[in-house]
């Protein structure tokens, strides 16, 4: 008698089990089918099988960014975009690429960093960190005045002013004011 019993309840719960498996299964369907169509495509677009594409432009060696990869971009309040590859600083305009070749500290650009007075930071493979100012003038922080290393890799800067230089040789921390690094 408890044989029979133990098959009425295993007979009953594979029965609920089929019923919970079925809904799952159209729950799976109607998301599908619904959903899916809702998320493919971006709002504001009528035609769900329209093609989006994220690149507007390439810009490389053969239409005026030579220089080899972009390490880092970066865009000061004038509108100038800044570009830095292996092959130094770059500023685009909007129509034409300059390579800022006249600052012989600002080459194999890592990073780049424009700060709340919009002066731009660039930290380079092997010559430091150089401040560019508004005016096109530079200070260079280097291994001569402070650095562990030539080789920056990261910059930032915190609600007190200081900033930060991360370094193949550590992390630095240095106040800019009256046109001097500290």
């Amino acid at each position: 008698r408890s044989n029979i019993g133990k098959r009425k309840r295993a007979a009953e719960l594979k029965r609920q089990l089929n019923a919970i498996t079925l809904i799952a299964l159209v729950a799976t369907i109607v998301s599908a089918t619904v959903l899916t169509p809702f998320s493919s495509y971006a709002e504001g677009v009528d035609d769900p099988d329209a093609s989006i594409s994220f690149v507007e432009k390439l810009y490389n060696s053969e239409n005026g960014l030579a220089g080899g990869c972009v390490n880092d971009v970066a865009m000061t309040a004038d509108g100038s975009m800044w570009i830095g590859t292996y092959g130094g600083l770059f500023r685009f305009n909007g129509s034409e690429f300059v390579l800022m070749d006249n600052l012989k500290s600002v080459r194999s650009i890592q990073c780049l960093y424009v700060d709340n007075e919009d002066r731009l930071w660039a930290g380079t493979q092997d010559a430091g960190v150089t401040l560019l100012n508004i005016d096109m003038t530079s200070v260079t922080l280097d291994m001569n005045n402070g650095l562990p290393s030539n080789s920056v890799k990261c910059i930032s800067r915190d609600s007190n002013g200081l900033y930060y230089f991360g370094t193949t040789g550590g992390l630095v921390c240095a106040r800019y004011e009256d046109g001097n690094v500290e």
